[in-house]
């Protein structure tokens, strides 16, 4: 494990796949007794790959990668309205668009 104040001088880059992106509530990559959090936010349900790759300044010193996969699921609905027109009898259609507002 790296000394805090080794830490300052590595250079970090995050990469995300889907609609994932970095929150706004995390510090700039700001270390913390040697470790970084960062705060990962999607408003999509889906699976994404993020990828951390952090680099020493030293050009002899190996390149650490680490990949993950993230489940983001679905939350709670806010608001749902349907509207169905009075009229329609039988069954609903296979593949009949249904839009909700």
């Amino acid at each position: 494990q790296a000394r805090p104040a080794d830490c300052e001088t590595l250079r970090v880059d995050l990469g995300l796949s889907g609609q994932a992106r970095l929150s706004s509530a995390t510090p700039s990559r700001a270390w913390r007794l040697a470790e970084l959090e960062l705060d990962i936010e999607n408003e999509m349900a889906e699976v994404v790959q993020a990828e951390v790759r952090i680099e020493s300044p030293n050009p002899d010193a190996e390149v650490l990668l680490h990949t993950s996969q993230i489940r983001f699921a679905s939350g709670p609905a806010r608001r749902v309205a349907l509207d169905l027109r009075p009229g329609h009898t039988g069954d609903w259609p296979v593949n009949a668009r249904l839009e909700v507002a």
